[in-house]
């Protein structure tokens, strides 16, 4: 299942990440092998937090080339089509939904929406037409459900659902009663009361910072107040969140004010925020996500609403929200929050527990109707290419399959196959059960790309064992991912590992062995990498000999991945050198080891009858 996931990433806003986040988490959970492709503003941060390949909103090419690649387009929640922020936002939508179905005829679901606020006709129309071309569309609160029934939308259509991002409560481990404070002050003796705060850039916001301030300072009389302050969105609320820090310090020299995360331009992440969260008493707060994600947690909030999606969230969970922020007083605000911290606050913190478990099932509900859908009306996981079946996963759904495999302990074998394997696969019945039992595919070098494009009229990703293992090098001590390399020649393997202990940023190498072990006890082997305890083993010993030691061994080894990677350890050694990148983005790698190696000419003759015979199969079809 190939997804074109659309909405306001890489823009650097919590909310839009953690839908991002939510929405990921139970695609990869739901289908089998999905692949991904995000629409992002900012190329980079997108692939860094969720490792999928991205998508820039502001190339037209690429967003058509990703309609066409992908089996459904889908917006996962948010604020989309609404025109507050300016009349481009609409306009922008209406043509990614228009391209779905001009360039791919792909259906389009879009998910979990806020909509609105929409003040121009035309703009309402342009939203009218939007429903018009999805599939299907649910909506987060029922003032959006009554908004599209205004406008004339074509209601079948459209269901009211709840927030994806309540997902991630699934497994938020909280204090289940927070009915009493848990901190007495060594220094003044008086409890404790952590409060969370979330601003954002709105009118009067210099007005309502000194209501926070103000509120803070009469608790004092009878609280330990510890501000911690959110920024929820790292373009927008750093400068007003640090003006408020300075306020405050300055107002309150011996109070404590916490800044969550280092307040560097990047918030933190959805899961982050929760746990943090979980230390905290009450939230006063104006993004809607700062009172989803306390929601979660558990957190008592006061809503300061600047937005009618605020408030309807408010209303939703029966917490107290201030009608008019802009001429609100710090005594109101200070009325609420001891509200929360005295006799309401367990009822308050109750009803906040069950509105979290009464959404993640309408969500759950909501979502399992779509997966249906798409499982049914969907696309296979692989294509078979003269035989053998080629996974359609792209790089980063490859990675994102060994990480899975990883955490849920279960074996992975991946072959990156190629033209000479392939051909190779046809003449040998040994080969060809390599090829066609459990393992899993991936397309490596130009032949089977070719193929997939002329048979199922598909572009897809060339997944190289050298690239895999160079990226799982990269990431491996961020993710405490650890590898056991296996083959190539002793003097290749020692100067391997040895370039690598000096890198700079080490990988987690659990151990090495060469592959010469014809005159090794087996048993040795197994027992030195299961010490090593690794997550993936990389076999460095060339097609088929790599296949058959992963098919006879893995079953006997503790690690969960195996992957074939041929002669890359010559490569991580210095003693062959890669095609230049260009080279490699447009198929011709196997001219430079031609042109490096001519003695490769004797494993090129296959590639005419190859090409001979994927004409054939294309026209033959499954």
């Amino acid at each position: 299942m190939n997804i074109f996931v659309i909405g306001y990433f890489g823009q650097n806003n919590l909310g839009d990440e953690a839908i991002l986040e939510s929405f990921l988490e139970w695609a990869q959970s739901e289908f089998d092998m999905p692949d991904f492709r995000v629409l992002t503003a900012n190329s980079g941060e997108t692939k860094k937090r969720h490792n999928v390949r991205e998508v820039d909103k502001m190339n037209p090419l690429a967003i058509i080339s990703a309609v066409q690649w992908c089996d459904v387009v889908v917006a996962p929640g948010g604020g989309l089509l609404q025109d507050a922020t300016g009349i481009k936002n609409n306009l922008f939508y209406s043509f990614l939904l228009g391209a779905a179905r001009l360039f791919g005829r792909r259906p389009v679901y879009m998910l979990s929406q806020g909509i609105g606020p929409i003040n121009r006709k035309w703009s309402a129309k342009l939203v009218a037409r939007a429903v018009g071309q999805c599939e299907r569309m649910t909506v987060r609160d029922e003032m959006s459900l009554r908004l599209l029934d205004e406008i004339g939308a074509d209601a079948a259509k459209v269901k009211k659902t709840a927030d994806i991002v309540f997902l991630l409560g699934r497994d938020v481990q909280h204090k289940t009663t927070q009915d009493k404070l848990t901190g007495i002050s060594e220094k003044s003796g008086k409890r404790i009361l952590r409060i969370g705060v979330s601003l954002r850039p709105t009118d009067r916001l210099e007005h309502i910072s000194g209501v926070i301030q103000g509120c803070a300072l009469r608790l004092t009389e009878e609280y330990e107040v510890e501000p911690h302050l959110f920024v929820c969105d790292g373009d927008q609320d750093v400068a007003p969140m640090n003006r408020f820090a300075e306020d405050m310090r300055r107002s309150a020299p011996d109070m404590n004010v916490i800044i969550a995360g280092e307040m560097k331009g990047s918030p933190l992440s959805a899961r982050e925020m929760i746990q943090y969260l979980c230390r905290i008493d009450v939230m006063i707060g104006m993004r809607l996500h700062s009172l989803v994600l306390s929601t979660l947690a558990g957190v008592p909030f006061v809503a300061l609403p600047y937005d009618p999606k605020v408030t309807a969230f408010a209303k939703s969970c029966g917490q107290p929200l201030v009608p008019n922020p802009a001429h609100a007083t710090p005594l109101e605000v200070t009325k609420m929050i001891k509200e929360l911290m005295g006799d309401g606050r367990a009822d308050s913190i109750r009803r906040l527990k069950e509105l979290t478990s009464n959404n993640i099932e309408i969500v759950k509900s909501s979502l399992a109707g779509l997966s249906r859908t798409l499982k049914e009306t969907g696309t296979s996981s692989t294509f078979n290419i003269l035989g053998i079946p080629l996974c359609r996963l792209g790089f980063y759904g490859t990675l994102r399959k060994i990480m899975y495999a990883a955490q849920t302990q279960t074996k992975l074998h991946l072959v990156t196959v190629n033209t000479e394997i392939i051909m190779r696969a046809r003449h040998d019945k040994e080969c060809m059960e390599l090829l066609t039992g459990d393992a899993v595919n991936t397309p490596d070098g130009v032949g089977p790309r070719i193929t997939a494009l002329l048979k199922y009229r598909r572009r897809i990703e060339p997944v190289t064992g050298i690239d895999l293992m160079t990226h799982l090098m990269e990431q491996s001590r961020r993710q405490g991912f650890r590898l056991f390399l296996i083959g190539a020649k002793p003097e290749v393997i020692e100067k391997v590992e040895k370039r690598l202990s000096e890198h700079p940023d080490r990988p987690l190498i659990a151990g090495v062995h060469h592959g010469y072990l014809k005159d090794v006890d087996p048993d040795v082997v197994i027992k030195k990498i299961n010490d090593s305890r690794p997550h993936a083993v990389l076999v460095g010993m060339g097609f088929p000999l790599q296949e058959r030691w992963i098919r006879d061994n893995k079953d006997k080894i503790n690690a969960s991945v195996f992957i074939g990677v041929g002669g890359s350890f010559d490569v991580l050694a210095g003693d062959v050198r890669r095609a230049p990148e260009l080279l490699q983005k447009i198929g011709l790698e196997w001219m430079w080891r031609l042109l490096n190696d001519p003695a490769r000419i004797a494993r090129m003759k296959a590639f005419p009858a190859f090409i001979l015979l994927a004409i054939a199969d294309a026209f033959r079809g499954d």
